[in-house]
């Protein structure tokens, strides 16, 4: 699988760049998201 991941950067870097950015801004929304429910008090 690693090999076809790095083909596939070698070949779209740009756009391998762009779906890294999306995942890290997703990955802060729920890393927020979590943040809120878990200083909510229950």
């Amino acid at each position: 699988m690693r090999e076809v991941c790095w083909r596939f950067i070698e070949m779209h870097p740009s756009r391998f760049y762009a779906s890294v950015k999306s995942l890290r801004q997703q990955n802060t929304l729920c890393s927020s998201s979590r943040l809120k429910t878990r200083t909510r008090p229950s």
